[in-house]
């Protein structure tokens, strides 16, 4: 009777920390994410975001997935057209961005770009990272204007965050 009340209890255990796991990774298109404490999860048509701000410190960032797109077959070209039409378009950046080729992640091709612009009389960064598998294209914009963000919050969030395999897309 010991024995078994100790096997249901770590099966209980094992139970409990699987929903506490399961509970913990949300997601999103072809993304995996352990949601960010703190900040406002808001959902669009193409996109998730993520934003937290602290008004008292003047501080702020905002964490967007943009959900898979046909690629063009270029990771250069892809992260160009990302960089305009989600960059410069809706935060009128001027800069041109730094970039460089990533690290590949869970089979996707990575590359990257920075910039800094003025954003509500202050300076911000903004951060775009493009992925490509196969014929699929998604996105990761990061917007913030402080630079503790970036180990505090940033980091630990896009060192969780998994890309699955691209789902079948349907040509426009």
């Amino acid at each position: 009777i010991i024995k078994m009340k100790k096997t249901l209890l770590l099966l209980y255990v094992s139970l409990c920390l699987c929903a506490f796991v399961a509970k913990a990774q949300s997601t999103y298109d072809v993304f995996t994410y352990t949601e960010p404490k703190g900040y406002k999860k808001e959902t669009q048509k193409d996109f998730i975001s993520f934003t937290k701000t602290d008004s008292k410190a003047g501080i702020y960032c905002i964490i967007s997935l943009y959900a898979q797109t046909t690629s063009s077959g270029d990771i250069v070209k892809d992260f160009e057209e990302d960089w305009a039409n989600l960059v410069v378009k809706p935060f009128a950046v001027k800069d041109v961005p730094q970039k460089a080729a990533g690290d590949d992640l869970d089979g996707w091709k990575t590359y990257t770009g920075a910039a800094n612009f003025e954003f509500n009389g202050g300076n911000s960064m903004v951060i775009l990272t493009t992925a490509k598998n196969k014929n699929a294209n998604v996105a990761i914009i990061v917007l913030t204007n402080s630079k503790d963000m970036l180990a505090t919050d940033i980091d630990p969030f896009l060192s969780k965050l998994k890309l699955g395999k691209p789902k079948a897309l349907i040509a426009k």
